[in-house]
């Protein structure tokens, strides 16, 4: 049965079934982005409730609901990631813990890291949707092109010309953050 008849069905077998084709991908891509099995797991869970609960409202594009997938997974992680940062600012570490987190860096070097982070974040964030899909499949999940395009419903061409195009338009955004920080 494919994704979307599934979502018009809505029985608990074909879940099962698009629950074990995609969770892998999804708990992958969670844990990338908040590097705790635990947080991963959490989110992981939470997509595909969300998924059983949303499925009469969900649009597939191109029969994969993976897009939609790694999308929800990308905004709980940066909710996950936002309360963490609350959490540690209330925890208020001195610098000697913070310093005893990455003792390799320095407190410049931790700072240009941090910025640059969130430069990048801001700059994904400002993409389409589809190309926010594409940046993580390709970039972060280390996807190929094909198997990117399959998961999104496109040829192996429009992968390639897309990631070419957000690569260009994410390297002129953070030129453009940098020349206006110096």
């Amino acid at each position: 049965m494919s994704e979307r008849l599934w979502l018009e069905a809505g029985d608990a077998a074909s879940f099962g079934q698009l629950y074990d084709t995609h969770v892998t991908s999804v708990y992958r891509y969670a844990l990338r982005m908040l590097g705790k099995v635990a947080d991963a797991e959490d989110i992981t869970q939470e997509v595909f409730v969300l998924v059983w609960v949303k499925r009469s409202k969900i649009r597939i594009v191109d029969e994969s609901l993976l897009p939609w997938l790694l999308v929800t997974t990308r905004n709980l992680s940066l909710n996950r990631i936002k309360l963490r940062g609350r959490e540690t600012r209330n925890a208020s570490l001195d610098s000697a813990e913070v310093f005893a987190l990455h003792p390799q860096r320095g407190a410049e070097e931790e700072a240009l890291a941090r910025m640059l982070g969130a430069a990048i974040a801001e700059a994904i964030d400002e993409l389409s949707e589809a190309d926010q899909t594409l940046y993580h499949l390709c970039i972060s999940e280390g996807l190929s092109y094909q198997k990117a395009a399959d998961a999104m419903g496109v040829s192996h061409g429009v992968v390639r010309n897309r990631l070419s195009a957000v690569r260009r338009t994410l390297r002129l955004r953070l030129l453009t953050q940098h020349e206006g920080l110096s």
